[in-house]
């Protein structure tokens, strides 16, 4: 829903100042829950990795998940010795702010249908990183770096690259990527298209006959 998921810069100095994030320090965020299939370990190694390089960068890790693998992220988010460059934050709802918080968002997934939180960062604006899984090439081409899954060092890279090539990837062409490809107008579109019918009879359905955008 690009609607929805859009640029929000007051909700960008808002949450930057309630995590304690400095105007001139860079934030490298996951979205996600707390899953073996996100391979939180890779970020955090890939976080001590850009840490050791870069001391203007500092990252989040934003979701929840079910033990025993909440409690290992965690210790090894605390392990990492990165103290508060390295912090976890609990699922919220306001999540365009969130992600426009962000200077880079990324996925360390093994695997990936199509991952929603980059099409999501993007419409907000926000340059990603994502391991090549799924959909993800789809999602962040030509305007996105793309990793191997399960290497620190080469996201680490990516990571770094990304961050000092920001302003030559203009967060307006990151949102125009999803506005144009995979938003919700651009899905009736098609969705009208496989089935044979026009797109306004799939705009006109009731609610309780169409898929959310979130869906």
């Amino acid at each position: 829903d690009t609607d929805l998921f859009r640029p929000d810069a007051d909700g960008r100095r808002r949450v930057r100042a309630e995590w304690g994030i400095a105007p001139d320090e860079l934030l490298v965020g996951i979205v996600g829950r707390l899953h073996p299939d996100k391979d939180h370990d890779t970020f955090v190694a890939a976080a001590m990795r850009l840490a050791a390089r870069r001391a203007d960068v500092r990252f989040v890790c934003i979701g929840d998940g079910e033990e025993p693998y909440r409690s290992a992220v965690l210790e090894r988010m605390h392990a990492s010795g990165l103290g508060d460059r390295l912090r976890h934050v609990a699922p919220r709802r306001d999540m365009p702010a969130v992600y426009s918080a962000l200077d880079l968002a990324t996925l360390s997934s093994v695997t990936e249908s199509f991952p929603n939180v980059l099409a999501e960062a993007m419409a907000c604006g926000v340059p990603c990183v994502g391991t090549d899984v799924g959909d993800t090439g789809l999602i962040l081409q030509p305007h996105g770096w793309m990793v191997r899954p399960r290497d620190p060092d080469a996201l680490a890279r990516a990571w770094a690259e990304a961050l000092a090539l920001r302003d030559a990837v203009p967060s307006s062409a990151c949102r125009s990527h999803i506005v144009e490809h995979f938003g919700v107008e651009r899905l009736v579109a098609r969705s009208a298209k496989a089935l044979g019918i026009g797109a306004a009879t799939v705009a006109e359905a009731p609610a309780s006959a169409r898929l959310s955008p979130a869906t």
